[in-house]
């Protein structure tokens, strides 16, 4: 089952769910949400089967559906991984993959809404239903090739802003970055950033904005949630070209088991206004402990409690001061294991 998923400008927040399709990394988990009246019923059979997790999705940016100038451009295409009826509300839980080429459709507005016409040439495409069933999807583009992933999403933002809905907005591409060849980073089957404890890891931030001045500010915040994860760079970097990237350094800590953050990043005016559309898009982080670390937690702790221990092992035989120096030795190595390879609530934020 293939399947086209779109999303307008009927309300805010429909046009705030394409940024954040189009700014996810691959393997994110993506969430759109549709009425039962816009979900037809063999998807609707498909999400009560459960026939419809895998199926290849397309995100597309809709506007003008009913009126003589229609508007239809594809934004990112995607996986279902899940998908459920909650709270009289269909959801559809999408793993982010590549992007589409567009390099060959129309740049003009004029000539975009021509295209969106032939596209919605199916009557059943124009009417209130938002998810619909295709035969096939294009492919998405090479992400290996050279700038292969970067050059469609360009694409893909340039004509999004020939769009009155768009014209002023940035758009956020966010890339995962291991900052270390033997610990790359990657999102796992629930949609979850996985690190390990101490781990470090670059969030890189690439903005575009079609109608740039130097007067318009924008910024890009990067913020966590708990003690587990921790931006170390600046967290707050302003738009300073048409063309800008910026990047964020976060570090994990989890040396007692298992923990879940948040990282999230945000697109929006320095002023704060709130009538322009902004870019919120949080990445759950889980974050394991190290085996490396614990293990040589385990191993200064131990070595820092014999030496403690020592001078009562010896007694009396042993001189003074040599007591004195193995107990403050071992207290020195015990404090090292709590402080250093201990949870990052005790390193502080």
């Amino acid at each position: 089952m293939n399947l086209l998923l779109f999303s307008s400008d009927v309300r805010r927040q429909y046009a705030k769910d394409v940024l954040t399709a189009l700014a996810a990394p691959p393997g994110a988990v993506l969430r759109f949400r549709y009425r039962p009246e816009h979900v037809p019923p063999e998807v609707r059979e498909a999400i009560s089967s459960g026939a419809v997790v895998g199926a290849d999705t397309m995100v597309c940016f809709v506007s003008g559906l009913v009126t003589k100038q229609p508007f239809m451009l594809p934004v990112r295409l995607a996986t279902v991984v899940q998908a459920h009826l909650r709270g009289g509300t269909y959801v559809f839980n999408l793993r982010a993959g590549g992007y589409v080429d567009l390099r060959h459709r129309a740049e003009q507005l004029a000539n975009l809404i021509v295209e969106s016409k032939k596209l919605l040439a199916d009557p059943h495409r124009r009417r209130r239903a938002a998810v619909h069933v295709v035969p096939r999807l294009p492919p998405a583009v090479d992400a290996v090739a050279a700038d292969g992933a970067w050059d469609a999403w360009d694409e893909t933002a340039r004509r999004l802003a020939q769009h009155p809905t768009y014209a002023d907005t940035y758009f956020l591409k966010l890339e995962l970055t291991p900052t270390r060849p033997d610990q790359p980073v990657g999102f796992g089957p629930g949609g979850q950033l996985e690190v390990v404890d101490g781990q470090s890891f670059q969030l890189v931030a690439t903005v575009y904005a079609q109608n740039y001045t130097p007067t318009d500010r924008w910024k890009v915040e990067c913020t966590t949630g708990g003690s587990h994860l921790r931006v170390v760079s600046p967290d707050t970097h302003g738009i300073e070209l048409k063309h800008d990237s910026v990047e964020f350094w976060l570090e994990s800590s989890a040396a007692r088991g298992k923990a879940l953050s948040l990282a999230t990043l945000q697109l929006a005016r320095a002023d704060g206004d709130v009538d322009s559309l902004d870019t919120l898009l949080g990445i759950p982080v889980l974050v394991r402990p190290s085996r490396r670390r614990l293990a040589g937690r385990i191993l200064v702790t131990s070595i820092g409690a014999l030496l403690v221990a020592l001078p009562a092992v010896l007694g009396d035989s042993s001189p003074v001061w040599l007591s004195v120096c193995l107990a403050l030795a071992g207290a020195s190595l015990l404090a090292t294991a709590s402080i250093l390879l201990g949870d990052g609530s005790q390193r502080g934020s």
